[in-house]
C-alpha cells in the first residue's frame, strides 16, 4: 500500500530541510534545490537541463550569490543526469550550495498523470511506481521519463525519500465536471475515460499566490487562475478547490496552444483521411 504525506511523516531530525525538486519533460530537467526552516523557503539553487537527445545538451544553473552558469555536453547517456550533471553541479566546490549529496534532505518528483489513484502527495513505493506505469498509456512521453527521473535518483540518493507530486489538484472536480456524457460503465468505469485536467502544480501556486496578494481567506474567493505557456490553460477555483478546467482527458482541448489547435469536429479528421484515400481510411470502408 502506497502511504500519503499525512498518513506516514518523513522522519527528519528538525524542520530545515534540503528539498531537490524535479520536473523531467520530454526533451528538458528542470530542478531546484530549496533550504526550508520553520521561518522561510528559500530558493538555493535553479535549472535546467535542455536539447535531450536531440542534439548538443545545454545546462543553464543559478546559484544563490553566484554568477550564471552555462554549459554544454556531448554524448551525455541520459541515466546521467541527475548524477553527473545535476547532483554533480551541486556539490562542486566552485558552484555548490551544498558540500555533499548526503545534504539533499528530501526529492520531490513531478508526476505527470497518476489517474485516480494519487489524490494527495504521495511518497515512492513499489506499489506508487507500478500505478503509475499503469499511467503511461495516457501521457506516454511523460510518465516514462518521470519513473527514469525516479530510478536515476535512486540510485543516486539511495537513502533519500522520494515524494511523487502529480496533478492532484483537480481532484476535486466534481462529478458532473469532470465526468462526460458518455456511457458510464463503457467509458469511465472500463476505460477511465473522464476529465483529469493538468498542470496542478502551476495552479495551486497562482491560487495561493492570490490569496496572499489579496490579504482574504482562501475559504472566501473564487479565482479564475491561467497557465498561460506554450500549452495553455484555464482553471475555476473556489475556496482553494479545483472545480472545473478547460483541459479535459488529455492536453489537447482547451485553448488554442503553441501547437495544439483545441477542440475539433473528429468528422475533419475522417474527411482529410477520405480526401487523401489514406489507407486507413479504405480499411474503415471495409467495414
Amino acid at each position: 500500500m502506497f502511504y500519503t504525506m499525512n498518513e506516514k511523516t518523513l522522519k527528519l531530525e528538525e524542520i530545515k530541510v534540503n528539498i531537490l525538486v524535479l520536473n523531467f519533460g520530454s526533451f528538458f530537467v528542470k530542478f531546484q534545490l530549496f533550504n526550508i526552516t520553520e521561518e522561510k523557503k528559500e530558493p538555493l539553487v535553479r535549472g535546467m537541463v535542455e536539447n535531450i537527445g536531440i542534439g548538443q545538451w545545454e545546462l543553464t544553473y543559478y546559484a544563490k550569490d553566484k554568477e550564471k552558469i552555462i554549459e554544454t555536453f556531448e554524448d551525455v547517456r541520459v541515466p546521467t543526469i541527475v548524477g553527473d550533471i545535476i547532483v554533480k553541479f551541486l556539490t562542486d566546490k566552485k558552484y555548490s550550495v551544498i558540500t555533499s549529496k548526503t545534504q539533499i534532505d528530501v526529492v520531490g518528483d513531478r508526476v505527470v498523470h497518476g489517474s485516480e489513484f494519487f489524490s494527495e502527495l504521495v511518497v515512492f513505493t513499489d506499489e506508487v511506481k507500478q500505478k503509475i506505469k499503469e499511467c503511461i498509456s495516457f501521457v506516454p512521453l511523460h510518465n516514462l521519463h518521470n519513473l527514469c527521473d525516479v530510478e536515476q535518483t535512486e540510485e543516486v540518493l539511495p537513502n533519500v525519500p522520494q515524494v511523487a507530486v502529480s496533478d492532484t489538484f483537480h481532484s476535486t472536480m466534481p462529478s458532473y465536471a469532470f465526468i462526460f456524457a458518455l456511457s458510464f460503465n463503457n467509458y469511465y468505469k472500463k476505460y477511465e475515460t473522464q476529465r483529469y485536467g493538468f498542470y496542478s502544480t502551476s495552479y495551486r501556486y497562482a491560487s495561493n499566490r492570490t490569496v496572499e496578494l489579496m490579504i482574504q481567506p482562501i475559504e472566501k474567493l473564487k479565482i479564475i487562475t491561467c497557465h498561460l505557456t506554450n500549452s495553455a490553460s484555464v482553471c475555476a477555483v473556489r475556496y482553494g478547490k479545483s472545480v472545473v478546467t478547460s483541459m479535459k482527458f488529455t492536453s489537447l482541448e482547451g485553448f488554442v496552444m503553441g501547437a495544439r489547435c483545441d477542440s475539433i469536429d473528429p468528422v475533419i479528421v475522417l474527411q482529410n483521411m477520405a480526401c487523401e484515400k489514406s489507407f486507413l481510411y479504405m480499411m474503415l470502408l471495409q467495414y
